[in-house]
């Protein structure tokens, strides 16, 4: 079955992704039906129909391995064999981690700034905590003394209070 096939007997066309060989069948209004694929801007790139050969789903997944292979020299397997050494939890609140995007507990790859050296798996939150504290270690330590301080005075608060 070719990628694309239109019918104007139905009004109606069919769309293969290239990667996971899901069909899609839609109407004309391509708008609305297509959802499940992107749509190309450049003229480069444009397909027979305008849309991408893959789906979301797959064009998602290449875009996530190209950006770990690029920015950290990490394939699919060196990750997913992080992700068994961390049992899929992040590295510093255990928190299950989700391998999809855009969820609060999916994963961040935590790298030494300025190298391809990976340090491990971490949720969305830590990711952004350790990169608000600028990775200094100092900070680490200053916070936590502030977490401390917090739990003296609501202690001393309930003392009042009691």
């Amino acid at each position: 079955m070719p990628a694309f096939r239109f019918s104007n007997e139905h009004n109606a066309f069919i769309k293969r992704c290239s990667a996971c060989e899901e069909v899609t069948i839609g109407v004309k209004d391509q708008e609305r039906s297509v959802f499940l694929f992107m749509r190309y801007y450049s003229a480069k790139k444009l397909s027979v129909d305008g849309f991408n050969e893959r789906c979301k789903k797959c064009h998602a997944a290449q875009v996530r391995l190209n950006h770990l292979k690029r920015n950290y020299n990490l394939t699919q397997e060196e990750l997913d064999a992080i992700w068994e050494q961390q049992n899929g939890l992040c590295g510093i609140c255990s928190t299950q981690l989700t391998r999809t995007s855009h969820a609060a507990n999916s994963v961040c790859v935590d790298h030494i700034e300025g190298t391809t050296i990976v340090v491990g798996l971490l949720c969305v939150h830590c990711n952004a905590a350790i990169g608000l504290l600028k990775h200094k270690p100092e900070n680490f330590t200053k916070a936590r003394d502030w977490c401390g301080r917090r739990v003296v005075l609501l202690s001393n608060q309930e003392r009042k209070v009691g």
